[in-house]
């Protein structure tokens, strides 16, 4: 019975790429919390929001599309249904958390784009490069 085994190098450049990919995943996760919950998400970054203008729709679908794409790059050892739970849950916690932040509402829209971008970044990976829990 013959089995392919990757050369050492691919499993170097696959660890090294998965521990990269957890590393910008973290931190983008902790930048997205703080930055979703803060009044001011826009004073942070230095930019400003022009007068009477809405919130900004499709700001919640790119950022959660993003992070669903750097978690699915990082293939943590996890199984995938508890995976998707767990960035459900914080999709839907995060949202519901800013209704304790002042200047920040809960708003419905946020909560589909929030799920949205997340299935559309996990599916997207897991279609163009497989689920391979790491």
């Amino acid at each position: 019975m013959s089995t392919e085994r990757e050369a050492p190098d691919d499993l170097d450049r696959d660890t090294t790429y998965r521990q990269l990919a957890r590393l910008a995943g973290v931190i983008y996760g902790v930048l997205l919390t703080v930055l979703l919950l803060v009044p001011e998400p826009t004073a942070i970054l230095g930019l400003q929001q022009p007068p009477l203008t809405p919130g900004g729709r499709g700001v919640h679908f790119m950022l959660f599309l993003l992070l669903g794409l750097l978690i699915s790059a990082a293939r943590w050892p996890i199984r995938r249904a508890a995976l998707i739970a767990a960035l459900v849950l914080y999709a839907w916690a995060i949202e519901s958390l800013q209704a304790l932040i002042p200047l920040r509402t809960v708003e419905l829209l946020d909560y589909v784009e929030n799920l949205t971008g997340l299935a559309l970044g996990l599916t997207v990976y897991w279609l163009t490069v497989g689920w391979k829990p790491g």
